[in-house]
């Protein structure tokens, strides 16, 4: 990989961010990377050679979307068959004894389509902005454990241009993943079993903790009266599963979503010393308060501590770039999801 340095005199200081942004779409174009530093008052551009590749195989991605399908299906199976169960231990007609089979289809969906419309978000920006980026890698898990899956993920082979790219580029997934875990959480609620605790009996396991939006919608769609107990089906369980990922994925930390978002409106000391504060309070955490939850968080971010190394985020692509209405916007979305993610005691 050639790299080429410059000494650069911006034309228009107060513009340059929106200029960078345009030699950044045009030397992407083309097969170049660039990063611009300012040290002193002085631009220093550096260019690298990283040709028109596209840095992916195709029949990964595919072999990959297939095997990940395959195991939460497997799942969904074993869901259905749990479903099946409970029906007949409490004598209702559940989900998965309406539909047959084919509720392994609706519940499959109902996991995949999240994450699937979470990464295209991602990529979707990503190509708006001309930001090199691999289509989604889903990661296939162990059938009947979780969903199923570890999610997906797009590969950035560099950074965006300005703060408000990287913050839109970061946002982007989420957002979309969110609204689409709603549509799975409204349908899973409102067709929940609505029982006699007396008839439900031991056997279930109650939910200590909940996201925040996840009792909102139950509360409405399918609240319990007195002596009465919500079991959820397995679609509505899929959603209260997939909003607990999103909030991981949403905290301020390393180069998770979050933490990107984050790094777009402050400088890499900030963003460093935030996602180690939360990181090392979940931890502490986890010594006083006995639930699954707050183990799994702190478990969670001590790997993705460890994975990057405490390493300061870089950054976009242009390292002074102040965050604009974009990176605003995005920081205000980002903050209304963590909060309607969180999990909070039941």
């Amino acid at each position: 990989m050639s790299i080429d340095s410059y000494r650069i005199v911006p034309l228009d200081p107060e513009g340059i961010d929106r200029d960078f942004r345009e030699l950044y779409r045009e030397l992407i174009s083309r097969g170049y990377y660039p990063q611009l530093r300012r040290v002193d008052g002085v631009f220093y551009l550096r260019t690298y050679n990283i040709g028109r590749r596209r840095g992916y195989r195709m029949a990964t991605v595919l072999i990959l979307m297939l095997i990940t399908i395959a195991t939460v299906a497997i799942t969904s199976y074993l869901w259905y068959l749990q479903d099946l169960e409970i029906g007949s231990r409490i004598n209702i007609t559940t989900e998965a004894f309406r539909f047959g089979p084919i509720y392994i289809v609706i519940l499959t969906l109902s996991i995949m389509g999240p994450l699937a419309v979470h990464e295209m978000g991602h990529y979707i920006a990503s190509r708006i902005l001309r930001v090199p980026a691999t289509p989604p890698y889903f990661i296939p898990g162990l059938p009947g454990v979780g969903l199923g899956t570890f999610g997906a993920v797009i590969l950035m082979r560099f950074f965006p241009a300005v703060a408000d790219d990287l913050a839109w580029v970061a946002i982007s997934g989420p957002l979309a993943g969110f609204l689409a875990i709603i549509a799975v959480t409204i349908y899973g609620a409102s067709s929940s079993y609505i029982v006699p605790r007396l008839e439900a009996g031991a056997g279930f396991e109650e939910i200590s903790f909940s996201p925040l939006l996840f009792i909102i919608i139950t509360n409405i769609l399918s609240r319990p009266g007195d002596g009465y107990v919500v079991i959820l089906n397995p679609v509505a369980y899929a959603g209260y599963f997939l909003m607990l990922i999103h909030f991981l994925n949403l905290l301020p930390v390393a180069q998770l979503d979050g933490g990107q978002v984050l790094r777009s409106i402050v400088g890499p000391r900030i963003h460093r010393a935030v996602g180690i504060s939360i990181s090392l309070a979940m931890v502490i955490a986890a010594f006083f308060i006995r639930a699954d939850i707050i183990y799994t968080i702190a478990f969670f971010l001590l790997i993705v501590l460890l994975l990057t190394g405490l390493r300061q985020h870089p950054g976009p692509a242009y390292s002074d770039s102040k965050p604009g209405r974009g990176a605003i916007a995005a920081s205000i979305l980002w903050a209304a999801m963590l909060s309607l993610t969180i999990p909070i005691p039941i």
